[in-house]
C-alpha cells in the first residue's frame, strides 16, 4: 500500500519518517501549518479502511498542490512511500 504525505519544497524533513522534525520546521519555524491544511482537506476517518483513508489523503494532496497557493512561495510537494519501507506496516 502507498502512504502519502504533503510537505513544502524547502522542508528538508520527511513528513512520514521524520514527523516531529518536519512539523517543527513547517509549523513552528515557518508557520505553514501544512498538517492542519491536509487534515481539513482530507476528512479521513477511523471508520474507514487504511486503503480508503490513503486514497482520500492522496486526492486531498493532489487538490492542495493544484489549487492552494504556495506558502511563502514554497511549492507543495507530495511524498510517497511504500508501506513496507522502514517499518511501516499495513496493519
Amino acid at each position: 500500500m502507498k502512504v502519502y504525505g504533503l510537505t513544502t519544497k524547502d522542508n528538508p524533513f520527511d513528513p512520514i519518517f521524520q514527523a516531529w522534525d518536519w512539523f517543527v520546521y513547517d509549523a513552528l519555524h515557518h508557520n505553514y501549518n501544512t498538517a492542519g491544511l491536509l487534515a481539513r482537506m482530507s476528512l479521513e476517518s477511523d471508520l474507514l479502511s487504511d486503503e480508503t483513508n490513503q486514497a482520500i489523503r492522496n486526492e486531498a494532496i493532489d487538490s492542495i498542490i493544484k489549487h492552494v497557493p504556495d506558502p511563502n512561495g514554497q511549492p507543495y510537494v507530495k511524498i510517497v512511500h511504500d508501506s513496507s519501507e522502514k517499518g511501516l506496516s499495513d496493519d
